[in-house]
């Protein structure tokens, strides 16, 4: 950023040694350099301008300043192909948008019914083909079928921004006013995209625009108000008034709308966490988050997140252990022990390994009455069935050696069985 900070001011410089005496620090900063580093910083900015100010934003009356930096580049440096190559591009771009507005032009006029939109879309295309080229003959004529639509169009935007500014009153709130002021702030700018050295509209713009940097301050106040009293909601209220004022004054509040979003759901993010409302303090806390990130916000996260995942899991804890139960009534024992033996992996706390350790012991001491069954089941030379039941019993304890061998003796059994 410093790099391009240096490299506009010495593009001012540059230009400044065109026309007028230049002071000796900036000479000194002209002859450090070579002309074809020169031609490099001046080809960047055009490049940035080409960028930024005509495929971005198709801001097409900035087409001769951005012409000129590239072609200043080429005079400091006749061999910067780069410079060279973006005055191709420019004229190929200008070529190719005439073509495209009129096409959009020519598609519009042929509506028999257009809406207000139409008309405007058409106008508004004619203008920037006009900005364009305005000695292209295609362009004259369209521009000439268009004036009279164009001005009736401008004058009914003016109007309606007549209209709309007639409509506030003396006891609307600062959200009615604010309202009132961007619908008519739209009508405004709608009427200077189509000229935008219209002096009606340039007044009342800025007048408007005024008006509504005084609603925004006072709305900024009011919310510092209600956060103080830790009214968040009315604070949220607030904030989505300053948002959308300051989105129609181009973003120069954006300091002030970001800090008070922080503050408020910051503050929010820790009444929710004093309430142990670890859903809602994490969305909040979040929210502040997207708004500025701070240590201070980052570390209250982390706090909220793992006491969130500690109120998650004990909530699961609950219906894991139903479950549980569950599988133990239906005689489902090895899927008991298994869920057992993960949640104790899952947890390090005192009190649900205890709880955990306690049905484990249910299941245990159900352990001898199946191998009293699968004894019998031996004895009856019912392998498979025995089977069955002395794997489940070695499952849930492994140390249990007499299952183990009559498990062996029952497998061996059955196989002799089987080879017959």
């Amino acid at each position: 950023m410093k790099f391009l900070g240096f490299s506009f001011a010495l593009i001012g410089v540059l230009f400044m040694t065109q026309c007028v005496s230049v002071p000796p620090d900036s000479r000194f900063l002209i002859n450090s350099l070579s002309d074809e580093e020169k031609s490099k910083v001046i080809c960047d900015k055009g490049i940035l301008m080409y960028k930024s100010q005509l495929e971005k934003e198709e801001n097409f009356q900035v087409l001769p300043e951005i012409k000129e930096y590239f072609e200043v580049a080429l005079r400091f440096d006749p061999e910067n192909e780069r410079a060279e190559e973006y005055l191709v591009k420019l004229e190929n771009f200008v070529v190719s948008k005439v073509e495209e507005k009129i096409g959009i032009a020519e598609k519009l006029l042929a509506v028999k019914k257009p809406t207000e939109q139409q008309n405007f879309q058409l106008a508004y295309a004619v203008k920037k083909a006009y900005d364009l080229d305005p000695e292209n003959e295609e362009v004259l004529g369209l521009k000439k079928k268009v004036d009279t639509l164009t001005n009736e169009l401008i004058d009914s935007y003016l109007k309606q921004t007549q209209d709309d500014l007639a409509k506030i009153g003396e006891k609307d709130s600062p959200e009615e006013r604010a309202k009132k002021y961007m619908s008519a702030l739209t009508s405004c700018r709608k009427a200077l995209q189509l000229n935008p050295d219209n002096k009606e509209a340039l007044t009342e713009k800025r007048n408007i625009e005024s008006s509504l940097e005084s609603i925004i301050e006072e709305v900024l106040k009011i919310a510092d108000e209600s956060l103080a009293k830790k009214d968040y909601k009315k604070t949220e209220s607030s904030l989505k008034i300053c948002n959308e004022i300051n989105k129609n004054l181009d973003g120069n509040y954006t300091k002030d709308v970001t800090e008070l979003t922080y503050n408020l759901y910051y503050g929010w993010s820790q009444a929710f966490y004093a309430k142990k409302d670890y859903n809602n303090a994490l969305a909040k806390i979040r929210a502040a988050l997207r708004a500025k990130n701070t240590k201070e916000a980052s570390a209250l996260k982390k706090k909220i997140t793992s006491l969130k995942q500690g109120s998650d899991f004990a909530v699961s804890f609950k219906k894991w252990m139903a479950e549980i139960d569950s599988l133990i009534t239906k005689n489902e024992y090895v899927k008991a022990y298994d869920q057992i033996q993960s949640l104790l992996g899952k947890t390090g706390d005192k009190n649900y390994i205890k709880q955990l350790k306690n049905k484990e012991k249910v299941l245990k001491d159900k352990l001898q009455g199946l191998y009293t069954e699968a004894i019998k089941l031996y004895k009856q030379e019912k392998f498979n069935n025995a089977i069955d039941l002395l794997k489940i019993i070695v499952h849930i304890d492994e140390n249990y050696e007499q299952a183990k061998d009559y498990l062996d003796k029952a497998i061996s059994r059955q196989k002799l069985i089987d080879s017959y």
